[in-house]
């Protein structure tokens, strides 16, 4: 999923910045909990960028949601 609003890059980063990274991260793996849960049996993966800047993603399956947002921290400080 790519950033398609439109903040400018300062203002997205202030925006991410605004936010605590769990809870980021809690909503991401709801998201991704709640695709998977419409096609069981899959397994489902979101990619988060901004421009060619990469965020992070998110992992779901049946039994397991998690995801990784350190990249964000590398582009975002």
């Amino acid at each position: 999923m790519t950033y398609s609003g439109d903040l400018s890059r300062s203002e997205f980063k202030a925006w991410w910045k605004s936010y605590d990274l769990s809870t980021i991260k809690e909503y991401a793996e709801r998201m991704i909990a709640e695709v998977q849960s419409e096609v069981p049996g899959y397994i489902v993966t979101a990619y988060f960028s901004y421009g060619q800047h990469n965020l992070g993603s998110v992992h779901g399956s049946s039994d397991f949601t998690g995801s990784n947002f350190d990249a964000a921290g590398v582009w975002i400080k």
